[in-house]
């Protein structure tokens, strides 16, 4: 499982809890100075059993917009795994 680093402290929480009493395995995906992902450190951190990738598109505390199509094809090409707002690499 990969989260930002810079989620809603819910997102964060809940990422934290399955990584520290669930024994996920998780990544916390670092942010640039502009508080954006880079989508080569996303490439970086997937892996063949990666299931859930969380990005927050727009973050409402510091007013960044992730570059999520970028991150998108990162995460459609590198794994199988899709999240709320991506669709499965298989549909089109």
């Amino acid at each position: 499982m990969i989260c930002a680093s810079t989620e809603h402290h819910a997102v964060l929480n809940a990422f934290e809890h399955l990584a520290q009493r669930e024994s996920f395995d998780v990544t916390f995906l670092p942010v640039d100075r502009q508080g954006r992902i880079d989508p080569d450190e996303l490439d970086r951190a997937i892996r063949r059993d990666t299931t859930l990738i969380s990005v927050m598109t727009a973050n409402n505390e510091i007013g960044v917009l992730q570059p999520m199509a970028n991150l998108r094809v990162s995460a459609v090409s590198t794994a199988s795994c899709c999240t709320a707002t991506w669709c499965s690499p298989s549909a089109k």
